[in-house]
């Protein structure tokens, strides 16, 4: 029998020993009440020949490790060693890589894992055309469960999760939906990192006559966005009550670890007669990282770690990425303080369209 296992992400290492295992493994999630468990029993399946044990973690330090297990196929059965559900389920997934690789007549392997990094992501939204389906989402939690990943980044739009704009129909993205992708993707440990943009990428919002009011009108800009703006006025009242709103709706339904603010692409900003005295005080730049940090401290107070893009902020560090303009120098000082006070309980993305990070 071949000893060797053929799929991805390798185990960090497998033992092998002579002899096999014949027979179907499965599993029976009664009495568990993790959501975990139940898919555990999805992947595996209620009948075979072979009973899964989902033990308690041993003293090695892959077991022991938070989401790494020790799997150990012998001539007596299959059992997953664990000190998490999470570890349990990885476990189980590589014997459902095992079973796909070997068939009915397993190798004795005692396979270590443990993840190299706590934060394993992947990513689906809704623009360039993208629409939502929902079996396809779920599809794709499961793809990123085998690749051990265990967050997902969502970028949909959330508009679409206002009660008010159910019936408009904005595809099969809508809060019933949302809250069903959410405890799906919690059975197979994958937390959704959901974008609610605070200020940039608003264009359709602000198009509609009811949320026209709440742009950044660049009344003392002359640019190629003069007048017309893709974000919303930080400093607008009307604005920032509509966005906590929408954190609201989106940490009710997903009630997620982190939670992405967007704050890349903001064309428009300081040229508002509500950002005019900012404007002079801290430039175009201390503005956005203004907004970060007061939505920062809203997020921080329900318990959740906020993530931006990190695009606008890195014109106060030399370089630009959209139309080559940096931040004045004169404003680098109050800058550098506002980007000193955003570190706390924050993420930042980093995302090129071209060459590296």
């Amino acid at each position: 029998m071949e000893k060797q296992l053929r799929f991805v992400p390798q185990p960090v290492k497998s033992e092998f020993s002579d002899g096999s295992l014949k027979g179907v493994p499965y599993f029976s999630a009664e009495g568990y009440e993790n959501p975990i468990y139940s898919a555990i029993q999805d992947e595996l399946g209620e009948k075979g020949d072979i009973k899964v044990e989902l033990k308690e973690a041993l003293t090695d330090e892959f077991s022991t490790a938070n989401e790494g297990y020790k799997l150990v196929i012998d001539k007596n059965g299959i059992t997953v060693f664990a000190c998490s559900p999470a570890g349990h389920l990885y476990g189980a997934l590589t014997l459902v890589k095992i079973v796909n690789q070997f068939g009915k007549e397993l190798p004795i392997v005692t396979v270590y894992d443990k993840p190299a990094s706590a934060f394993r992501a992947g990513a689906m939204e809704s623009l360039h055309g993208m629409r939502y389906k929902e079996d396809w989402a779920k599809r794709w939690v499961r793809k990123l469960a085998y690749g051990r990943a265990n967050h997902l980044y969502m970028g949909y739009d959330i508009i679409s999760l206002l009660p008010e704009y159910e019936q408009y129909g904005f595809g099969e993205f809508n809060a019933k939906s949302a809250r069903e992708l959410a405890a799906y993707a919690k059975k197979y440990n994958v937390s959704i990192i959901p974008a609610v943009s605070v200020q940039g990428h608003y264009n359709e919002i602000l198009s509609l006559q009811k949320y026209s009011g709440m742009r950044e009108v660049m009344e003392e800009e002359e640019t190629e966005v003069s007048n017309i703006g893709n974000a919303i006025c930080p400093n607008n009242p009307v604005a920032v009550k509509f966005i906590c709103r929408l954190i609201d709706i989106t940490v009710d339904i997903f009630k997620p670890d982190i939670l992405m603010i967007g704050g890349d692409e903001i064309y428009s900003s300081g040229g508002d007669k509500a950002c005019r005295h900012q404007m002079k005080n801290l430039g175009k730049t201390g503005i956005i990282l203004s907004n970060f940090i007061r939505f920062r401290d809203y997020i921080e107070a329900k318990g959740i770690k906020m993530a931006v893009w990190g695009d606008m902020i890195i014109a106060i560090s030399g370089e630009n990425r959209y139309d080559g303009s940096l931040e004045s120098d004169k404003f680098r000082q109050s800058n550098m303080y506002l980007l000193d006070m955003l570190k706390r309980n924050t993420i930042v993305f980093d995302w090129w369209y071209v060459g590296e990070s």
